[in-house]
């Protein structure tokens, strides 16, 4: 594949040489002669194969480009540690399940002198992800929900839409791992308001604060204590409700899409697992515009309850990326920015 393609995590797909921004403070330094040596030890198959740095990469993994067909994924932080055993569980059971491509788990490694964690050898999927397509549009003096792009948005939010449901109507059973989306956006009212305080930069953040704070006094939102939203229990007013599986994370950079703007694949399923749809209904406001919104929402067909706690979902996603990869992830706080102006213009 070209530069062109994009890695199963990897928000740009294009190789680098150059030193990486630092995206946490505790990360680790992976070195790519460290990866190398661990390839060429655990997976001596790929021994001639080069091994090239992309930019981008995600927030929780290095990402390298193993020849022209595969991609290594490598944790480097400790909220990534067991994602490459959750990966190499969940991929072989969705795989040629859903309507588009999910990443083919190749190899799974195993700790080494310079990598805390497992990690994994997956296939190379052609495209771009969408948050590369969303700011490739606004550098050319467009947005994504304006472009030529009515029908390509409306096309995109209904094949999401198709592929979430079948994703969900998969069987759960005691093999399949817990989704980890997790998160309370009620109980964590506080620490959303100074995500937003802290995206200023990027957001007008009176009107963020203010469409917040009207969200979550809505009488829809669920009463902390009484019907808690953390994680996978006690959605929408029903404690204990089945749990069906999600991706848990569908954002711009996990979506890849063609030239034209289509959904191609999903990538990075380190969270998916048995959980609550509503982490996935986030994609509603995080990854379309009005008209792919609605298109979704028609395909999915959420109760009202589930709608607007997923719209708090939405918000405490974006809550905490805005600021924090203000700096080091300009092209994930875009996506949170997008988000937010999504939610705040959004009626619904």
């Amino acid at each position: 594949m070209s530069g062109a393609g994009v890695s199963a995590a990897t928000a740009s797909g294009t190789t680098t040489g150059t030193a990486r921004p630092r995206l946490h403070a505790d990360e680790v330094d992976i070195d790519p002669d460290a990866v190398r040596r661990a390839l060429d030890a655990q997976h001596p198959r790929f021994r001639d194969l080069p091994l090239t740095p992309l930019a981008g990469g995600g927030t929780i993994n290095r990402v390298f480009r193993l020849g022209d067909e595969l991609v290594v994924r490598v944790p480097l932080i400790e909220w990534g540690a067991r994602d490459a055993e959750r990966e190499a569980r969940i991929l072989p059971r969705l795989h040629g399940m859903l309507p588009v491509a999910t990443p083919e788990l190749v190899a799974l490694g195993a700790p080494a002198p310079g990598i805390p964690w497992s990690w994994t050898v997956l296939d190379w999927l052609p495209g771009r992800s969408l948050s590369a397509a969303m700011r490739a549009a606004e550098e050319s003096g467009a947005t994504r929900d304006a472009v030529g792009a009515d029908a390509a948005d409306a096309g995109l939010g209904r094949l999401l839409g198709e592929t979430l449901a079948t994703l969900a109507a998969i069987e759960v059973d005691g093999d399949t791992p817990l989704e980890t989306g997790g998160g309370d956006p009620v109980a964590e009212r506080a620490t959303l308001i100074d995500g937003l305080r802290a995206g200023a930069a990027l957001i007008d953040v009176p009107a963020a604060v203010d469409r917040l704070e009207r969200d979550l006094a809505h009488p829809l939102t669920p009463v902390v204590g009484v019907a808690g939203v953390a994680g996978v229990t006690g959605v929408s007013g029903t404690p204990g409700r089945a749990r069906a599986w999600t991706h848990g994370d569908p954002l711009p950079g996990n979506l890849v899409v063609d030239g034209a703007g289509a959904l191609t694949a999903i990538i990075d399923w380190s969270s998916a697992g048995a959980g609550d749809t509503t982490h996935d209904l986030v994609a509603a406001w995080w990854t379309v515009g009005p008209l792919g919104r609605r298109a979704l929402r028609e395909v999915l067909d959420p109760s009202e309850a589930d709608w607007h706690l997923a719209r708090l979902r939405a918000w405490r996603k974006a809550a905490a990326a805005v600021g924090y990869y203000a700096g080091s992830s300009p092209i994930f706080a875009a996506d949170a920015r997008r988000a937010i102006e999504r939610l705040v213009a959004d009626a619904d």
